[in-house]
């Protein structure tokens, strides 16, 4: 087992009802994606957005899955250990289907392989 190195955190604000928001990350070493987390900042729960991510041209969630499938904490929020290498690059988008305007954190557990 690896040995826990940090969380890699976005916040997005102010997302409007049926919009998306997209980052990504590349990784400066090799790394172990333990976990993924979304959260409303606000502390509501996700119930019918989505999010989608991939790591070069692996793609994870074929072609999204709900935001509520990787939850907001480590009580529901499934162990993933996916590797990402050195300069790989990880993608990630958000679709915020609440009906209303939220702010969103999608935050990484990063772990040393």
């Amino acid at each position: 087992m690896g040995v826990f190195k940090y969380f890699r955190n976005w916040r997005k604000d102010n997302v409007a009802s049926g919009a998306t928001v997209s980052d990504s990350w590349t990784a400066d070493d090799n790394y172990i994606i333990r976990r993924i987390y979304l959260q409303r900042a606000d502390g509501v729960g996700l119930t019918a957005s989505t999010f989608y991510f991939k790591i070069g041209d692996r793609v994870f969630t074929r072609e999204e899955v709900p935001a509520t499938v990787l939850g907001p904490d480590v009580e529901v929020t499934p162990v993933l250990d996916i590797s990402i290498t050195k300069g790989e690059k990880l993608d990630w988008i958000f679709k915020n289907l609440e009906g209303t305007t939220i702010s969103v954190l999608v935050t990484l557990e990063v772990w040393s392989p």
